[in-house]
């Protein structure tokens, strides 16, 4: 069984609302994560409108975003991750693919956000 990792880097401008985050798993397929302010873990599991805080106050800081997706969906092997980012400036939105080699393989997802 194989672990495959796809990465994201970006900056996200906040403004004075609250900064709430999504993440959705694609494809029909299983996946959890974990998210970090900084170093400190804020939610793991199923993530949707979580509040990370009020964009002043968190600016300057990372959100550090693990997701694993394990490969349920007999019909594919692809497997995606799409981050939402509300609150700031504008809304974000970035989806990340990858195909998985095997039925019932694992991949992980790491996105790392800077909150300018």
């Amino acid at each position: 069984m194989s672990m495959k990792k796809v990465s994201l880097k970006t900056q996200y401008p906040v403004d004075t609302g609250e900064i709430t985050i999504n993440i959705v798993i694609g494809e029909g397929q299983l996946g959890s994560s974990v998210v970090f302010l900084d170093s400190t873990e804020i939610k793991r599991g199923d993530i949707r409108q979580l509040a990370i805080g009020k964009g002043q106050e968190i600016k300057g800081h990372k959100i550090f975003i693990k997701t694993v997706v394990s490969d349920i969906n007999d019909k594919t092997n692809r497997t995606s991750v799409t981050y939402i980012i509300e609150g700031g400036k504008e809304k974000y939105q970035q989806t990340l693919e990858a195909i998985v080699e095997e039925n019932g393989d694992v991949i992980r997802y790491y996105a790392e956000i800077e909150l300018s």
